[in-house]
């Protein structure tokens, strides 16, 4: 567990006395209840990225399906690769009335393309297409696709996930399944934001193999479940960058004492972490109203020198105010404001004491009201 310092026992008491409340949530998304995911720093690594750090699903060369693939016609080919997003709609709805095995791996491209309505076009049709079939192609896809074009998917997946929720969940508990199969499953799972999966994503974080278990940090990520708040407070302990850069981001909008905390410990250097992930706790830290997150920016100050300069620049974005790019102007500027704010504290409850012992004006005097009370009549 994080020690708990004696200058983050006093900022805890300060904070408790000030009865300041965390941000308010970010409104409701698309998808309903779940609140919409403040944009990171950068974006999350996708499964496999970071192959030096751990073995994120890679890709897996699959046979080919054993139905024949119908030639297009030379029409449709021109209409699917046209500059006119009209043309290209037309192609999809020839598309959506062929052989699954053909119009999957055309439909597919289309989640990518330039015009949203065509976009939409190609997840309205391959909504129409069989759930295993299509589960299967969009993971083979994945499976066989550079890192870059897996973000393609970021908003199509959230749109089928009523449709292929429950195959994906089926995929993550066949263990007869290859471990890849599994991860991309997760993976979809998550992007979906299937919230029914959360038990076996949870069971599969500790029990499942290697790569399914990577696979669940980021899917957890994405679900965006507030009942993961302790998982990610539990895996704030693992040394991984890549885990690191999700449980900072996970908490960074959560919002809890008990996550700031553990962004203090992150950002100050308690937790062992690189300077890129405590970069991204001080950004979690500044999203807190400034009672709370002003005297944690100032403990970093004094507890991680190595943070100094990222340190200052932010106090100098949450606050408005510049005292320079001495660590020592903004201790002591915030220990004089401080003092100040007790002081003028101190001379308001004396003042507030000196008129409560002031006596009441008798009765009839110029101070009281001597007009009687008469009742309307109703």
């Amino acid at each position: 567990m994080l020690p708990i310092t004696a200058a983050l026992v006093s900022t805890l008491i300060l904070w408790s006395a000030s009865g300041a409340k965390p941000a308010e949530a970010a409104p409701p998304s698309d998808t309903g209840a779940r609140t919409v995911i403040p944009a990171p720093l950068a974006p999350p690594p996708p499964p496999g990225a970071l192959a030096p750090l751990h073995p994120g699903p890679a890709p897996d060369p699959r046979p080919e399906s054993s139905e024949p693939e119908a030639n297009l016609s030379p029409v449709l080919a021109r209409h699917a690769q046209s500059s006119d997003p009209e043309l290209r709609m037309r192609a999809i709805e020839a598309l959506e009335g062929m052989p699954a095995a053909t119009a999957l791996s055309k439909l597919i491209p289309f989640l990518e393309d330039s015009n949203e309505e065509v976009r939409a076009r190609a997840v309205s049709a391959l909504s129409t297409q069989p759930d295993d079939a299509l589960a299967e192609a969009i993971m083979e896809t994945l499976a066989g696709g550079a890192p870059e074009s897996w973000y393609g998917w970021e908003s199509p997946l959230p749109q089928l996930g009523t449709k292929l929720g429950a195959y994906f969940i089926g995929v993550l508990d066949d263990t007869e399944r290859s471990a890849t199969d599994r991860a991309w499953a997760v993976y979809c799972l998550g992007r979906m934001r299937v919230t029914e999966a959360y038990e076996r994503l949870i069971f599969n974080l500790h029990d499942g193999p290697t790569e399914v278990a990577y696979a669940c940090v980021e899917a957890l990520y994405w679900l965006d479940d507030p009942r993961a708040e302790d998982e990610w407070l539990r895996l704030s302990a693992d040394t991984d960058p890549w885990v690191q850069w999700y449980v900072v981001s996970a908490l960074s909008r959560i919002q809890s004492d008990r996550t700031l905390n553990t962004l203090f410990g992150f950002a100050s250097g308690q937790l062992f972490a690189p300077q890129s992930i405590q970069e991204l706790a001080l950004d979690g830290i500044s999203r807190w109203p400034l009672a709370q997150s002003v005297p944690l920016l100032i403990d970093v100050l004094r507890f991680n020198r190595a943070m100094e300069e990222p340190t200052i620049a932010m106090l100098i974005a949450v606050t408005g105010e510049n005292l320079g790019t001495s660590a020592v102007n903004w201790i002591d500027g915030y220990e004089q404001y401080m003092a100040e704010l007790a002081a003028a504290e101190a001379a308001a409850a004396a003042a507030y004491e000196g008129a409560m012992d002031e006596p009441v004006p008798p009765a009839g005097s110029d101070l009281t009201n001597t007009v009687d009370f008469v009742p309307p009549d109703f």
